[in-house]
């Protein structure tokens, strides 16, 4: 018994809270792990000495609340699990809150110095390029390394590809032949690759050997899984309210889940331990945004568009924490990266809710999830040959080239910012889009690849389009395991 006390007493002085002997004796029938998230309740409470008569009554309050949920079913396993819910951190690392583009023309020179300067580094550490000025020096003999941004790709007559490559010292021509590499057609105006090979006999063209785009390492995050804490995750976007599409049935059913009102015993448990929901931008359907939407419209005015969204809100369990990016149908500039909604828009909404800008990169327990609107996949899709009922593909492609818009002056409007905001420098352990209502997923190289879908049926538009979409389905991320459940509320 006194050993037990010990690790009581010691586990509640890591929380620098002090127990009385009596209250020590009631909580040694919890384990450690129980014992830590029991402590963080009290220094909630900020509580320097725990007495018995305290331990009591909040655990009394958690145990009460449980039943009352459970309609009183001995449910033991359940009861545990809510008793002890543990404190759950989020933390913003990123959002694009102090943008600074002025559209002249040194802020477009510091942007592309930016993006080759950042995006070099990142090849630089699978391969050692020479800058082009010095390719002169070399023999056409000599095997070297060369890497810059794409300023421009054709094709000849007998198929081969030229591409001209351009570094901070000069602009290079390279050749490469046909049928030589399978990537050729994945590589993208403005975007960063290496090309190793050798000078043709006039040295005025580099004849292309291998081909490799900046990527992310093979080895990286089965390491990152062991340090997760756990909890759950969820993702969504495109909630598009204010349009007579939007799918408020579908939407209330995914909160009455939420308040564990519905469900089996398994997704219930998991509502229970939801920490945070992520919406990725698209909050409201916007004016003007596309052809005729206006008679497409419940709600014609875009300040009321955002009030409903927050009277939504306020339905979900006051624990969950909300963080919303904007996208193209927000109130908020067209051109990425894209600041988070103004303070005049915030005020609709409770404490809880945290405004981030697009992209931001969150921090949920360990696991970091970088999310983005994911406006670019209408320029990677039809550019790369995929399809928009598989847009976790052209994600991957993002990560491949390390950029979330790789494609400048196409149809996304990128803002020249002093710094490029969109390249991928530290590599997420989830990278979260929205913007073609489409639910996928896949894995890249430890990467989770989500594209969270809508909660908008197909409009007029989309129809015009041929776009299919999928709504009302939600993915749910374990955090310890970057495991996707995939719950459906149509």
């Amino acid at each position: 018994m006194m050993e037990e006390l010990a690790k009581v007493v010691e586990k509640f002085a890591q929380f620098e809270l002090m127990l009385e002997p009596d209250a020590a004796k009631l909580l040694c029938k919890y384990t450690q792990e129980e014992l830590e998230l029991i402590a963080s309740l009290f220094q909630n409470k900020n509580v320097l000495i725990v007495t018995k008569t305290l331990v009591e009554k909040v655990m009394g309050e958690v145990e009460k609340s449980v039943d009352e949920e459970h309609g009183g079913e001995e449910d033991e396993e359940e009861i545990e699990d809510q008793s002890i819910r543990k404190k759950d951190v989020i933390n913003v690392v990123y959002s694009m809150n102090n943008l600074k583009s002025t559209g002249s023309y040194e802020g477009f020179l510091s942007y592309f110095k930016s993006r080759y300067s950042k995006l070099v580094s990142l090849i630089s550490d699978r391969i050692s390029p020479r800058p082009i000025s010095s390719l002169r020096k070399i023999g056409t003999s000599d095997d070297v390394w060369i890497a810059g941004l794409v300023s421009d790709k054709r094709t000849t007559r007998s198929g081969h590809v030229i591409i001209e490559l351009e570094d901070e010292s000069g602009v290079m021509p390279v050749l490469i032949p046909k049928n030589s590499f399978d990537d050729v057609n994945e590589i993208l105006p403005d975007e960063m690759i290496g090309v190793r090979g050798h000078l043709n006999g006039e040295k005025r063209l580099f004849i292309a050997t291998d081909v490799i785009f900046p990527d992310i390492p093979e080895k990286r995050y089965q390491k990152r899984l062991t340090e997760q804490n756990g909890g759950y995750v969820v993702l969504t976007s495109d909630t598009h309210v204010g349009s007579i599409h939007f799918l408020e049935d579908a939407w209330n059913r995914f909160v009455r889940w939420l308040n564990c009102d519905v469900g089996d015993a398994k997704t219930k448990r998991m509502a229970r331990n939801v920490s945070c929901i992520l919406v990725c931008g698209d909050l409201v359907d916007g004016i003007g945004i596309y052809p005729k939407q206006e008679t497409e419209l419940s709600i014609d005015n875009i300040f009321e568009q955002y009030k409903a969204l927050a009277e939504y809100i306020e339905d979900i369990p006051a624990h969950i924490k909300i963080v919303m990016c904007p996208g193209n149908h927000d109130i908020v500039r067209q051109a990425e990266p894209q600041p988070p909604l103004s303070e005049n828009i915030q005020k609709f909404f409770d404490d809880r809710v945290i405004f981030v800008g697009n992209p931001s990169l969150i921090d949920v327990n360990g696991t970091r999830i970088l999310m983005y609107h994911g406006r670019s996949l209408n320029d990677l899709i039809p550019t790369l040959g995929l399809s928009y009922e598989r847009p976790a593909e052209a994600m991957c492609r993002m990560l491949i080239k390390r950029h979330l818009a790789p494609m400048y002056g196409s149809t996304v409007p990128i803002a020249p910012e002093p710094e490029d905001h969109l390249v991928i420098e530290e590599i997420p352990d989830v990278l979260h889009t929205g913007h073609v209502h489409v639910v996928d997923y896949m894995n890249y190289k430890g990467v989770k690849l989500i594209n969270s879908g809508a909660w908008q049926s197909q409009t007029e538009y989309q129809k015009m389009k041929n776009l299919k979409p999928t709504p009302a389905k939600v993915p749910v991320l374990d955090t310890s395991s970057l495991k996707i459940a995939m719950l459906n509320f149509k």
